[in-house]
């Protein structure tokens, strides 16, 4: 174990890819070798609601990076997420199956993972994770972030087993909360996880399967994850040496905005919408940093993006911390109401989310688009373009969007 005082840049520095996994593979499988095969990155936010961005209307923040990103390719405006709360809607996105497919739909007194002890999570051994099917098709995978869909099979008190961590479902390398960003992770003056009793016990980072930090330096852990992410696209640019092009996947899985929320000093009071829109800021240039090094390395027209919500905001928080659910008319900018409902509800406040997919060589820039998708959505259309087949007898509930994406 090492201390919070342990620098974050030299933590991502020792997290060297797993050399094997013993994920299930449907017999059935398939891989097409004269599929596209592009990168895949996916942006995935917490807890934002429907109007929090200024892509969608939001007077109280600016996002130059997001805005740009949007831009270049097809933005909906019917999002739906698979369910309205964490563990559930999480599970969907890895695997493109319902939530009550998975078995992560809450023990019948909560509906996530409500502890990093918990004996329960997605199971590998039944449950095809987007990097375990693109492994299939010779892709590097790589996470960072929040998980929050388990650690170890077993109890507390017994060897701890990993059966849950994205290191079981695939995923090269890891740096990340296995857990959540829960209310007693909320950082002291020092920005770290400790004001309260439970938050060096709770709140902790994970490499590949080896606690790094604990308690959790929150304060700068958007900037710990967009480096771990910066170096596994820097690795993933020296793995194409002569002439050799090795397609990769990377999961961008922020705790913005979810609370209690933090933000590193050098951002607060930067915003028009308080903590809160400084929070979405603060993603904002991360997701300009990951960009920027996308266009750098060459990977820009040869990588399939997405960036959606896990669920809608969590309005019990209060109008200070919580997103937004405003609907704003495209053409003037007006508010035209309010989706009802948030997190943990499945009005359309808790699921309808913002939603964008980008492939700049096939997807016509400034696109909108009214259809119905899902969260779901994202596996089927990754494997899709990655030519990966899973077979008759493997059931994914998501459909992939090639007919409405594709100029």
């Amino acid at each position: 174990m090492v201390s919070h005082r342990s620098g974050a840049g030299a933590l991502v520095r020792l997290l060297l890819p797993l050399l094997a996994n013993t994920a299930y593979v449907p017999p059935g499988v398939r891989v097409d070798p004269s599929a596209l095969r592009p990168n895949v990155l996916v942006f995935l936010i917490d807890d934002m609601g429907y109007g929090d961005l200024e892509a969608y209307g939001s007077p109280n923040v600016s996002t130059p990076q997001i805005n740009s990103l949007i831009d270049s390719g097809m933005k909906f405006t019917h999002w739906i997420s698979a369910a309205p709360i964490c563990t559930p809607s999480r599970a969907a996105m890895q695997t493109g199956r319902y939530p009550v497919r998975t078995g992560c739909t809450g023990d019948g007194i909560f509906r996530i993972l409500p502890t990093p002890s918990q004996p329960h999570g997605l199971d590998p051994n039944m449950h095809v994770s987007i990097a375990t099917a693109l492994k299939q098709a010779g892709y590097r995978t790589g996470m960072s972030g929040k998980w929050h869909l388990g650690i170890n099979s077993n109890g507390p008190l017994e060897k701890q087993d990993r059966a849950f961590t994205p290191t079981a479902h695939s995923y090269d390398t890891f740096l990340g909360s296995p857990f959540t960003n829960q209310k007693f992770c909320q950082m002291d003056a020092d920005g770290i996880s400790q004001k309260h009793r439970e938050g060096p016990i709770f709140c902790f980072l994970l490499g590949n399967n080896t606690v790094v930090q604990q308690p959790l330096k929150l304060v700068n852990f958007t900037d710990a994850m967009t480096r771990h992410a910066l170096e596994f696209l820097e690795n993933a640019k020296a793995a194409q040496g002569g002439g050799n092009r090795v397609p990769w996947y990377f999961l961008m899985s922020y705790f913005h905005v979810h609370t209690p929320l933090f933000t590193a000093e050098r951002n607060r009071g930067r915003s028009r919408g308080g903590a809160f829109g400084d929070n979405i800021e603060e993603m904002d240039d991360s997701v300009g940093e990951i960009m920027s090094a996308i266009r750098r390395l060459g990977f820009a027209d040869d990588t399939l993006i997405f960036l959606t919500s896990d669920n809608g905001p969590y309005q019990e928080e209060g109008w200070d911390e919580s997103g937004r659910t405003n609907v704003y008319n495209e053409e003037n900018g007006n508010l035209e109401g309010r989706l009802k409902g948030g997190k943990g509800q499945v009005y359309e406040g808790g699921i309808r989310m913002p939603g964008s997919v980008v492939w700049p060589s096939k997807i016509k820039p400034g696109s909108v688009s009214s259809s119905m998708v899902s969260t779901m959505d994202i596996m089927p259309t990754v494997l899709k373009a990655a030519g990966v087949d899973l077979g008759p007898d493997y059931v994914l509930d998501g459909k992939d969007m090639y007919f409405l994406i594709i100029a």
